[in-house]
């Protein structure tokens, strides 16, 4: 492993401003922004090192390659020759916070910066800092603090300013808390505020390892819980719980669940109003276990069906029921000049609000209608005649 690396400057000619060599040239090595000297070096290894200064050669080139300590940023000093008897001539050119290429001690940005302030601790979950701080603690960023009980990573929920003190509300990572130790907090070097150049994203899913498919949710009459990949809920951050889930106390398998299902997320497993949303190789959809599919997209067609959307089968039924309660019935019947009754295939829940009716055998013949009711009306024409109709009602 390198101990040194190479120096990103100076290891080509240097010159004088008429364009001759920089000879008898000196170049300084000093700790970055100090004057205190430090040693560079010929090799990868820092198993030689420069004489400090280094004196240039009759081509202004300092005869090998600069190599600099790892993680140690220097200030390189270049002057003209010396006076006689002087340690120094005229400075020419001044560099400083120069690290070895590749160095990873110095070129790595970090992930995280510390925060001036001091934290106050008030909860496991919220501290505050004097000044207005919200814009570093934004909502969604990432946090690091140090502890009494060590290190903890949390995701800034909310930041609020109020008579110079901000209030910091996190959810922490699990099985992590605050505590009264709280004594530095750090932020991640990226933030995902409305200005953010990170793309907009969601992830959902399971397991790292991908060999499970399931997201377990459960609304409990007051919190909302999930878990990945079990039956057992746990307080994990977005979704706060306060109420621990045993596996036993929940037979998720009461739900009807569609065979072959590669994944679901259920919510209200604790008779809440059970629903779920599933997801198969043919299709996924909405589940609820008092009204079956709600909606669900067929893969092959592309298609969405709906729950409570009843499609007509010309044979049998004659009528479809829209989702927002709308029945609209259709079929043949007869009408006579005394009335002939023609019965709905379905009866409306509500009201008919209107049939339209035509005669077959003679579309000039006049036909009306009277006496609508849920399950039938009444046909008129002056002759006996075959009728079609439709119908509308709730």
């Amino acid at each position: 492993m390198s101990n040194a690396y190479l120096s990103p400057i100076l290891n080509d000619a240097q010159f004088n401003d008429d364009g001759t060599f920089l000879a008898g040239g000196l170049i300084w090595f000093y700790q970055a922004g100090t004057s205190t000297p430090i040693l560079a070096y010929t090799g990868p290894d820092a198993a030689t090192a420069w004489t400090n200064p280094i004196v240039l050669d009759q081509r202004g080139e300092t005869g090998g390659e600069i190599w600099l300590a790892a993680n140690s940023p220097y200030k390189m000093v270049v002057e003209g020759p010396p006076e006689y008897g002087q340690a120094h001539g005229v400075v020419i050119s001044n560099f400083d916070n120069i690290s070895g290429v590749n160095d990873p001690g110095t070129s790595t940005i970090q992930n995280w910066i510390a925060f001036s302030g001091t934290p106050t601790y008030t909860s496991t979950t919220t501290f505050t800092v004097a000044s207005d701080a919200r814009t570093v603690f934004l909502k969604s960023r990432r946090l690091k603090t140090t502890n009494s009980g060590g290190t903890v990573y949390s995701t800034v929920i909310s930041s609020v300013y109020s008579s110079g003190i901000t209030t910091i509300t996190v959810a922490n990572d699990y099985g992590q808390y605050l505590d009264g130790g709280l004594s530095a907090v750090f932020y991640g070097f990226i933030e995902t505020g409305s200005v953010s150049s990170i793309p907009v994203s969601v992830n959902a899913g399971s397991s790292a390892g991908g060999s499970q498919y399931q997201m377990w949710m459960d609304y409990n009459g007051s919190n909302l819980q999930w878990s990945a990949d079990s039956g057992s809920l746990s307080s994990t951050w977005p979704i706060i719980a306060t109420k621990a889930l045993a596996a036993s106390g929940y037979t998720f398998s009461t739900l009807p669940a569609p065979t072959g299902a590669e994944a679901k997320v259920i919510a209200a497993c604790d008779g809440f109003n059970d629903v779920y949303l599933y997801n198969k190789s043919a299709d996924w959809g909405l589940w609820s276990d008092t009204g079956g599919n709600a909606v669900t997209y067929n893969r092959s067609t592309g298609k969405f069906g709906f729950g409570g959307f009843t499609l007509p089968s010309p044979a049998t039924s004659k009528y479809i029921q829209l989702p927002n309660g709308l029945i609209i019935q259709f079929g043949q019947g007869t009408a006579s000049s005394s009335g002939t009754s023609v019965s709905f295939p379905t009866a409306f829940p509500t009201i008919c609000v209107s049939v339209v009716t035509n005669a077959i055998v003679n579309p000039a013949v006049t036909t009306s209608v009277n006496s609508l009711a849920l399950s039938n009306f009444t046909a008129f024409c002056a002759s006996t005649n075959p009728v079609t109709y439709i119908a509308f009602g709730y």
